[in-house]
This record gives structure tokens, C-alpha cells and sequence, in this order.
């Protein structure tokens, strides 16, 4: 035991040092962070890029909470009969979930005029400058911005991103990309678990 001993108390150290630095260090880990034009140093006021001004002022309309946004891929557009049925199937079923408030995608947005009818989508819609934050120009890519209910404790609760990517399995068609703080913050949370693991199994090993 007094062999290890100054191994032991370096490492006691280390960790000690190691969870300060961590305690200290402060992640945006909202998805705006990647958009061009944002920094979380500057005000809305002062973001230049248009649209994500735009993105940015539709996220605080519908938003009181976590958000997660699917993206969605059609091989074609989802200007096809087939393609909107299954983009609203997906919707129908991310708004089922129990951890869901509501969600919002071309299917529902509020524009000035009207595009879907329940069964198809207007090609017009890609001429809309308003659609920008919810479809690609070439119809390829939609958004849907999915609203998380706050949980009791109003911390991020893990099972959240397990429950969407469990909806998304049945929509590989679509290749349904998760996206948003939520998701970064799931992953983050496993790599500490993970980190966590592997100290504590080399700590005891010292031991």
C-alpha cells in the first residue's frame, strides 16, 4: 500500500482538478451556435444573416422549452403524394409521444397562404421566401421542430432522445437526422457516464 502511495495521491489530485476544471467550463450546446452569423456573445439585434434571424425568431414563437429538430430526406422531393404522406405520418407519430408538446413543419406552419390540403404539397410553397426555415429550396429537406413538455424538475431527461430515436427507426426512408441541445446534451451525458466508469474502474484498480 505505501508503494502506491503517491500514485494514489496524484490521482486523488488529478480527479480533484479535473471535476473543478469540469464544474467551471460552461457548453452552448444549442443548435444556433452552428448557424452562420450567430454568436451567443451578440444580441439578436446584431445577427445579419437573414435567415437566421429568421430560424431564430420562429424558435422563440413557438418555443418555452427543450427543442429537438428531425430532418428529414427525400430521394426525390417532398413535392410527391408518397413523400408528404409518410413526412405526416412521422409528424402524427413524434406528436404521439409522451414526451412531446407539439410539432411544427410545413404541415402546420401558419403562412400566409395555404399549401398542403391534407394530401399534397403545393409547389409553391418553394417559392415562399417564409418556407426557408422549414424546407430546402430543391425539396429535398424538410424540418420539423419538435417542442419538449418540461419535465417536473426541469432538467434534461435522457430517455427523451432514446424515445424519438426509437420513433425514427420505423422512417429509415426518410433518413431522419436528430439535431438540437437536447441530442448533444444525451451524448455528452453518455461520454461523462462513460469517462466516469473508466476512473472509477482504474482508481479501484490502484487500490
Amino acid at each position: 500500500m505505501k508503494r502506491y502511495r503517491y500514485t494514489i495521491l496524484f490521482s486523488a489530485i488529478f480527479v480533484i482538478c479535473l471535476f473543478l476544471t469540469l464544474n467551471r467550463i460552461r457548453i452552448d450546446s444549442g443548435y444556433m451556435v452552428f448557424l452562420p452569423g450567430y454568436s451567443p456573445r451578440q444580441g439578436f439585434e446584431s445577427i445579419q444573416n437573414e435567415n437566421v434571424r429568421s430560424l431564430l425568431e420562429v424558435s422563440k414563437t413557438f418555443s418555452d422549452g427543450a427543442q429537438i429538430v428531425v430532418i428529414a430526406k427525400a430521394s426525390e422531393t417532398f413535392l410527391e403524394p408518397s413523400k408528404v404522406k409518410r413526412l405526416a405520418e412521422l409528424q402524427k407519430e413524434l406528436s404521439n409521444l409522451q414526451s412531446v408538446k407539439s410539432v411544427v413543419s410545413i404541415l402546420n406552419y401558419p403562412f400566409k397562404q395555404v399549401y398542403f390540403d391534407g394530401s399534397t404539397l403545393s409547389k409553391e410553397i418553394l417559392n415562399d421566401p417564409e418556407s426557408r426555415n422549414f424546407i430546402s429550396a430543391d425539396g429535398k429537406y424538410v424540418l420539423l421542430n419538435c417542442i419538449l413538455k418540461p419535465t417536473n424538475d426541469f432538467k434534461f431527461d435522457p430517455q427523451i432522445v432514446k424515445e424519438i430515436r426509437k420513433a425514427l427507426s420505423s422512417y429509415g426512408d426518410l433518413s431522419p437526422l436528430l439535431f438540437g441541445e437536447a441530442v448533444i446534451n444525451y451524448y455528452l451525458f453518455q461520454e461523462i457516464i462513460c469517462f466516469k466508469r473508466s476512473s472509477d474502474s482504474r482508481f479501484s484498480t490502484l487500490l
